[in-house]
């Protein structure tokens, strides 16, 4: 059973929060002992404790990614346009990514973060966070180097810049605040 999850499908920018969900993937458990390479189609599950269970369309588990950050909360992921994945680490305060391949390249991307919950990418490759719980309350502006770009401190209705999306126009975006608004 997690508290708190969230998956994001690859080849898509979509991340959803989820709570009280119990795998039943129908596999025995056994996790590949090498990266497996991604997909558009695969499924990606926050796990917790630092882990990301990398699942095939049908529901099998292919791999377990490990951010190595330890974080009992693995919440928002997203994907650049080559298919590498970028997770927020929730309670590290960090990002993660790997390759396409499954591999984990960088154990702590950018900085800035307080607890970041959501990420998205936009069509120059620059990522942006949302933030929950943190004294500003912050969304991140990220290159795709891992510099921080810029800070924005919106205005927030209970906790931040919780779950983020980019617009069509890639210059509008939408957040939540854990309430009722967007």
């Amino acid at each position: 059973m997690l508290r708190k999850g969230a998956y994001a499908a690859a080849g898509g920018l979509l991340a959803t929060a989820l709570a009280g969900v119990t795998l039943l993937s129908g596999t025995s458990g056994v996790h590949a002992t090498t990266p497996v390479p991604f997909h558009k189609g695969d499924v990606f599950f926050g796990l917790g404790s630092g882990k990301i269970g990398h699942f095939a369309p049908s529901g099998t588990l292919l791999d377990t990614l490990n951010t190595t950050s330890g974080s009992f909360e693995e919440t928002g992921m997203c994907f650049t346009a080559t298919l590498s994945l970028h997770t927020t680490n929730f309670q590290a305060a960090t990002s993660s990514v790997f390759s396409a391949t499954g591999t984990l390249t960088k154990a702590s991307f950018g900085s800035g973060y307080a607890n970041p919950e959501s990420c998205v990418v936009d069509a120059k490759g620059n990522f942006y966070y949302g933030n929950v719980d943190a004294v500003s309350n912050t969304l991140l502006k990220i290159s795709p180097s891992g510099a921080l770009l810029k800070k924005y401190s919106p205005a927030f209705e209970n906790r931040g810049t919780d779950w983020i999306d980019l617009a069509a126009n890639q210059c509008t975006l939408y957040y939540t605040s854990e309430g009722s608004h967007i």
